[in-house]
C-alpha cells in the first residue's frame, strides 16, 4: 500500500482516477501525501492534498488495494498518471468507512 500511495504523491493530471471526466477542465492536483498506518485489523489511508475530483480518494484507494493484493502493478498506475485519457477505471473502494477529517483554508 505504501508503495502504491507515494506513485500518487505531487503534482499529477488525475482525469484517470475520476468519475466524472469531462468536467471539470481542471482535473490537475497535487497531492502533498498519503499516509499509511496499521491499528490492529484496522488499516488507515490519510490523503492530504490541495482538492480532490468526484471519488477520486476512493479510486485512488480502490487502485492501492488492487496493487497490494497482486492483481496489478505499480507500473499500471504510473500509466494512468502519464495518460489521464486512459480508459475508465472501474476499481473504486466502497463509500463505507470513508470519512473528511478536516478542511483547512
Amino acid at each position: 500500500l505504501r508503495a502504491a500511495a507515494a506513485t500518487f504523491v505531487g503534482r499529477h493530471d488525475f482525469r484517470s482516477f475520476t468519475m466524472n471526466r469531462k468536467a471539470p477542465a481542471q482535473t490537475i492536483r497535487h497531492i502533498s501525501q498519503i499516509t499509511v498506518t496499521k491499528k490492529a485489523s484496522l488499516i488507515a489511508i490519510t490523503f492530504h492534498g490541495e482538492g480532490f475530483l468526484y471519488r477520486m480518494v476512493r479510486m485512488l484507494t480502490g487502485s492501492m488495494v488492487r496493487v497490494a493484493q497482486g492483481l496489478d502493478e505499480l507500473s499500471t498506475l504510473e500509466d494512468r498518471l502519464q495518460n489521464p485519457s486512459a480508459p475508465e477505471w472501474e476499481h473504486v473502494a466502497p463509500a463505507g468507512g470513508l470519512c473528511l477529517v478536516k478542511v483547512l483554508y
